[in-house]
């Protein structure tokens, strides 16, 4: 059985952290990917990093979460 490919727009699952992030570039023939990680709890804006294939899992795309409460602006 062949592991499906990862292409741009895919999402995976990072096993060390078991977060969901978005690809957002392929590099060295599908070796390395740019994905985007969500923002979360502790850091409220999105992050982006590198990640080589065999840190990740391609996952179906996640339904969005939908948050309720607003951040205070004042």
């Amino acid at each position: 059985m062949t592991a499906p490919v990862i292409r741009v727009g895919d999402w995976v699952l990072i096993c060390e952290t078991h977060e969901k992030a978005e690809v957002l570039d392929v590099f060295d023939d599908g070796e390395r990917f740019l994905v985007s990680l969500a923002s979360n709890e502790k850091w409220p804006f999105p992050r982006k990093m590198h990640v080589s294939i065999e840190k990740v899992r391609k996952i179906k795309t996640p339904k969005p979460e939908l948050k309720w409460q607003q951040p205070r602006l004042f």
